[in-house]
């Protein structure tokens, strides 16, 4: 449900400079026990627009999960891009 605020930044900050541009971003998580977004980081992937990365991590960075009673935890996600 949130992969189009992430498409977003892929087609306003990538693809408006780079009609071409295309890849995968590799990030990971931390979520508190109270289901806030604490950390993102971006650790890997083949899109290297720093724009288009920046933007990502501040889009996740606003999200909320639900709380949990396990504590903290950081997860790995990867996104591809593509036209």
């Amino acid at each position: 449900s949130r992969e189009p605020q992430l498409r977003f930044c892929y087609q306003e900050y990538g693809l408006k400079q780079n009609p071409n541009l295309a890849g995968s971003v590799a990030v990971a998580i931390t979520i508190s026990g109270s289901g806030s977004v604490s950390d993102v980081d971006i650790t890997g992937g083949t899109l290297s627009d720093s724009q288009v990365r920046s933007c990502i991590q501040q889009r996740i960075r606003g999200w909320r999960f639900p709380s949990s009673s396990a504590g903290a935890g950081t997860y790995g996600f990867s996104f591809n891009f593509t036209r």
